[in-house]
């Protein structure tokens, strides 16, 4: 037996007999050294185990990152889409605007600032720019065009205002051929029909059948309603109409308004009759201007350009 190995001796007495058992030493070293193993392995596999929990957690974490970008900017696109189609609706009240009343059209350059299109998410320009920049640059531009949109509510605001002022002085304005029927005598110098002499006709001769509907031309306080038998005029009805115009309807077969009553344009006045000075029925139509005839054609506009 060599003598530098050791033995540990385990003995053991039941009653009269004993049992002797003899362990090397280098049995307990191996059995550290394997107990040494198993901890070692035990901390390896925790700490994988607290690798792969933070990778999924950090995958997770991601992921919602992720899920909320997409929701932000799904969110910023239809922010973007109603502020364009705010826009887009100002755009066409401008113009209409400007059509119907004259005004000044904005310009082309900063209407530009309103035309754009949505981006697909998936896409690769969306893919290609970091999550964070794309975001603030958005926000920027929701930002931008707020601010655009307020000024544009601001001016459309000021617009109706002076649409609104237009539009009130416009119904005052004489614009309509004020019955239907064929102008069979225009405004100027003629032969009167009736004595034969050359002079001056003041107003608009428009032929029709008997007791055709005349309508008032514009906004206005009718200012007399008369019947002179005597006269070149007959039955006749004048209204007085703001800035200075005045219209004359004549030789009516009977008027349908009293005198200091308000109409509006489109309203009956009378019917076409052949009262006064005349060869048949029709409706002399005389538009003034502080008094002074002009010539009422230049006052028929086309119904494509009537704003009532």
């Amino acid at each position: 037996m060599d003598q530098k190995t050791s033995y540990l001796v385990l003995r053991r007495t039941s009653g009269k007999k004993s049992l002797s058992l003899r362990v090397g030493q280098g049995a307990f070293a191996f059995a550290k050294a394997v107990r040494r193993v198993l901890v070692l392995g035990c901390l390896v596999l925790a700490l994988m185990g607290s690798l792969f929990a933070y990778d999924a957690v950090r995958r997770g974490t991601a992921a919602s990152r992720n899920a909320d970008l997409k929701a932000r900017l799904a969110q910023k696109r239809t922010e973007l889409e109603t502020i364009g189609g705010t826009l887009s609706q100002m755009g066409k009240t401008t113009v209409l605007a400007n059509r119907r009343f004259g005004m000044e059209l904005p310009d082309p350059a900063v209407v530009a600032l309103s035309v754009g299109g949505p981006i697909d998410p998936d896409s690769a320009l969306m893919q290609a720019i970091p999550g964070a920049r794309l975001s603030s640059g958005l926000d920027a531009r929701v930002r931008a065009m707020k601010r655009f949109l307020s000024e544009n509510r601001r001016q459309l605001g000021d617009i109706e205002k002076i649409a609104q002022q237009k539009l009130l002085a416009w119904r005052c304005h004489p614009s309509i051929k004020p019955c239907p029927g064929r102008i069979t005598s225009e405004f100027g110098y003629r032969i009167h029909p009736v004595t034969g002499k050359f002079k001056q006709h003041m107003g608009m001769d428009i032929a029709d059948a008997p007791w055709t509907p005349v309508l008032a031309t514009a906004d206005g306080v009718v200012a007399e309603v008369s019947h002179r038998p005597e006269s070149f005029y007959g039955k006749l009805v004048r209204v007085d109409h703001e800035n200075g115009y005045q219209t004359l309807y004549a030789h009516l077969a009977s008027a349908a308004v009293k005198p200091g009553q308000f109409i509006q344009r489109h309203q009956l006045v009378g019917y076409m009759g052949s009262t006064g000075r005349v060869t048949g029925t029709h409706l002399h139509y005389e538009v003034r201007r502080d008094g002074v005839p002009v010539d009422p054609r230049r006052f028929i506009l086309p119904p494509a350009v009537m704003v009532d």
